[in-house]
């Protein structure tokens, strides 16, 4: 039996990482302050958000609603980089694989911003800035379970792995990043 070629990085998923990577080589080499502004803070969307409702719109309220995709970008440490690529690597190139590379794109903005949404909803009132993907990766990590639990998907070999692994393996490791993911 002929075993399909890896799973390569996907294109839409690389570019995610090099720029998470890019962004937070230039915040360390120039100091985290200026940072923090592109991060999702509770407090200050919810404000956006309920004078946007009311009617009173600026560019300053909009562009803090986009906080919920710039944040995605942002990590707060190596190890949060690492992590969160690490996981982006393998489940967003597995949902690339089977649901093409621009529904992937697609997907990590809409699953961050609704991780981002949930973590305000969560923490209406404080001043924290949020950042990082882990709301889009859970995003992944689900739609891989949901894949791995409906259909019989192949036995994917992601690169540099040396050898395919069975699906509900790589479902368990999702779980894993879940949980991971809810501890730190």
């Amino acid at each position: 039996m002929k075993l399909p070629p890896p799973i390569l990085l996907a294109p839409t998923i690389a570019g995610i990482i090099v720029v998470a990577t890019l962004i937070f080589l230039f915040k360390e080499a120039t100091g985290a302050a200026w940072a923090w502004r592109y991060g999702t803070t509770p407090v200050i969307l919810q404000h956006a958000w309920a004078s946007l409702l009311a009617g009173s719109w600026s560019l300053a309220k909009v562009g803090t609603l986009s906080t919920l995709g710039t944040a995605l970008f942002l990590h707060g440490d190596i190890e949060h980089l690492l992590y969160n690529m690490v996981f982006l690597w393998a489940f967003g190139s597995l949902t690339s694989e089977f649901l093409g590379k621009w529904w992937a794109l697609g997907l990590f903005f809409v699953c961050g911003a609704c991780g981002n949404i949930m973590q305000t909803w969560l923490n209406p009132n404080s001043p924290i800035p949020i950042i990082g993907a882990s709301g889009a990766i859970c995003g992944f990590e689900g739609i891989y379970l949901g894949l791995a639990m409906r259909w019989r998907l192949p036995w994917p070999d992601v690169w540099p792995l040396a050898h395919p692994i069975p699906p509900m393996q790589l479902a368990a490791f999702a779980v894993l990043g879940v949980l991971l993911d809810a501890t730190r």
